[in-house]
């Protein structure tokens, strides 16, 4: 591998300084392979660089003071096998140690496959995600693992302006957190950060100013304004604060994976009856009307709706407005109109942050079996 005495004699011979052996092609050479090993954080990385070339380093001392640090000094990658426990460690010399990425992700996505450490003080947490720096400047959107008042929680965490929202997600927790990996993933577009745990979304803030709506809870997946708006283009980074007593996090290198992402990546909501775990797809209806749980539709241009059921009946699409309160967006009757066993399509072409559906069937009982919103740019 080229080394750095190497680049710097190569760019010596370019600006006209000197002769060098390695030229202009091996220059470019260098370069590119500078960009390639930190376009993300994968296993090769590690093998390649080790964390040190990647990540950089902070302790949160005891008098309240950063001091910069080795990674590598705290965090160890026990044995070579990609599918291990690691060792990152908050020592009770400070009150946490932080590790972050040394470049900036652009709509960044991280996925940490890890167990969670148990917190027996009051204080202590663990944060993965993306953030810029200490103090979350101009923006966050982590998961937080946390003890308050003596009992464990798990909050995820997105804002700017030295400010964040945060919403509880305890019922998301897997049981087995402690003893068995799971996949955490945190994605961060331009209209929205969101939370998965093994691939199913949980929670979603989003990414601007001066919404007022209260936070939708999970299940299935919680949506809240993150009060400020955040930057899209944040470094990854992991902290484990102890408080001033030894923390462990079990998390390895091997199991960390950062990269790049989309601007605005095509979703596809499932929709749910509205704070429950149901699917309205294969949900029968024996009286009344069903609402599905909010979806966030915020910055994308194209939201079609797909719906069918058994039974011909009246579908409301509506939309949260600034009052907290779902509004009728479809007022003309005849596109409110669902034929039993026919597949209903609706397009919203105006902008919004959060719609829902509203059915009605004519007949019970009634079996839904399409119930879903795509949307693209």
């Amino acid at each position: 591998m080229v080394t750095l005495t190497d680049l710097k004699e190569a760019l010596r011979e370019v600006l006209g300084f000197g002769a060098g052996e390695i030229g202009r092609e091996a220059l470019r050479t260098t370069l590119r392979e500078e960009l390639d090993l930190h376009d993300g954080f994968f296993w090769t990385n590690y093998l390649t660089i080790g964390l040190d070339g990647f990540f950089y380093g902070r302790t949160w001392n005891l008098d309240n003071t950063e001091s910069a640090v080795i990674p590598s000094d705290y965090w160890k990658q026990i044995t070579n096998a990609v599918l291990s426990d690691g060792e990152y460690r908050s020592p009770s010399t400070v009150r946490g140690v932080d590790i972050g990425t040394r470049r900036i992700f652009p709509y960044g996505v991280a996925a940490f496959r890890t167990k969670l450490p148990t917190l027996t003080a009051d204080g202590q947490y663990v944060r993965m995600g993306f953030r810029n720096d200490s103090g979350d400047g101009q923006g966050t959107a982590n998961l937080f693992w946390t003890r308050i008042a003596g009992v464990e929680h798990l909050l995820f965490q997105a804002g700017g302006a030295f400010y964040h929202n945060t919403v509880y997600i305890d019922a998301a927790l897997p049981a087995d957190a402690k003893t068995v990996r799971h996949i955490y993933t945190i994605i961060v577009t331009k209209a929205q950060a969101e939370l998965y745990i093994d691939d199913a979304l949980v929670a979603v803030m989003i990414n601007a100013s001066g919404l007022n709506f209260t936070n939708k809870a999970y299940p299935p997946y919680a949506v809240s304004p993150a009060n400020t708006t955040f930057t899209p283009h944040m470094v990854a980074a992991i902290t484990v604060t102890g408080q001033g007593v030894e923390l462990i996090h079990p998390i390895a290198p091997s199991n960390t994976r950062i990269s790049q992402g989309d601007p605005l990546p095509p979703r596809m909501y499932r929709l749910y009856e509205e704070y429950t775990s149901t699917l309205l797809a294969g949900k029968e209806m024996l009286a009344g009307s069903v609402s599905s749980h909010a979806v966030p539709i915020f910055g994308y241009p194209t939201k079609t709706l797909y719906f069918r059921a058994n039974q011909s009946g009246s579908i409301y699409v509506q939309m949260l407005t600034e009052t907290d309160t779902y509004r009728t967006y479809n007022t003309t009757v005849e596109d409110r109109i669902v034929t039993a066993d026919e597949l209903y399509s609706y397009t919203i072409l105006g902008a919004g942050v959060i719609a829902r559906i509203r059915f009605t069937p004519d007949a019970y009982p009634c079996t839904i079996s399409e119930a879903e919103m795509v949307m693209n740019q």
